[in-house]
């Protein structure tokens, strides 16, 4: 039972920090494509940043109050949410909806 909770935090964790890093990497390039400037490519990537931050502070909490199982539960589910609130922005070349991705993400 050990060995197969440790398989699946490992590879949600995997799969997670794969993700968020090629969030990293592409938000930039679609800000400055939905923008028109490259001034704003970096607002995503901060965006994010603030993001993690708060998150690590809700997952914290959530972890406290009803385990551990229950914290990151909800930290991958609120991360899901902010990925395919990303993919919209994408899809409606919407710079705000990229941002709040972002943060979700």
């Amino acid at each position: 039972m050990r060995q197969r909770t440790f398989a699946s935090l490992f590879a949600g964790a995997a799969l997670g920090t794969t993700g968020l890093f090629a969030a990293f990497t592409v938000a930039p390039l679609i800000a400055a494509r939905i923008t028109g400037s490259a001034a704003l490519s970096g607002v995503p990537g901060a965006a994010a940043v603030l993001g993690t931050a708060l998150g690590a502070a809700l997952v914290t909490r959530w972890s406290r109050r009803g385990g551990r199982r229950l914290g990151l539960s909800l930290g991958y589910a609120v991360g899901a949410v902010g990925g395919a609130v990303a993919a919209a922005a994408v899809q409606r070349a919407s710079f705000l909806l990229l941002a709040v991705g972002m943060v979700v993400l």
